[in-house]
């Protein structure tokens, strides 16, 4: 699947269909080195990575979010991994908002039938034992196409 980067949203943010607190966050549209962003911070906090192959402080500490940028979580049981808005302002990560059937939007790489699918599992009105049927594998499947 690729590097990623981790994101700390300033509050803990829920599934908008079955409510589980979710508490880790990946993105790629950030540097993707495995670094640590975390809202109100300008630069990456830290880097998950051995020490001897991260990048310098003095390095990392000059890097930036893209003004706009989608994180997700795999943190529920539901079979699409929920997805949200950061926004940053100066250079720093304000904001994030949470997708919900209300501001959901195709992605570049979604097909029709994903989007689909996917705003039917936001509204609550796909086929629920059909989702939930192999939703990890969905799920895996659905990032890997998706989330380039």
């Amino acid at each position: 699947m690729g590097w990623f980067d981790w994101y700390e949203p300033g509050s803990t943010l829920t599934c908008p269909v079955c409510d589980t607190s979710l508490t880790e966050w990946q993105g790629k549209n950030g540097p993707c080195g495995l670094f640590v962003w975390r809202q109100g911070s300008a630069a990456p906090v830290e880097q998950k990575i051995e020490k001897d192959i991260s990048i310098e402080v003095e390095k990392r500490e000059k890097m930036r979010l893209p003004d706009e940028f989608i994180i997700y979580s795999h943190g529920c049981s539901c079979p699409f991994p929920v997805l949200a808005n950061g926004r940053c302002n100066g250079g720093i990560w304000m904001e994030t908002e949470l997708v919900t059937s209300q501001n959901a939007v195709q992605l570049h790489h979604e097909t029709e039938e994903q989007f689909t699918q996917r705003k039917q599992w936001l509204e609550g009105t796909g086929t629920g034992a059909g989702l939930a049927l192999g939703a990890n594998v969905q799920k895996r499947i659905w990032s890997m196409s998706v989330l380039k």
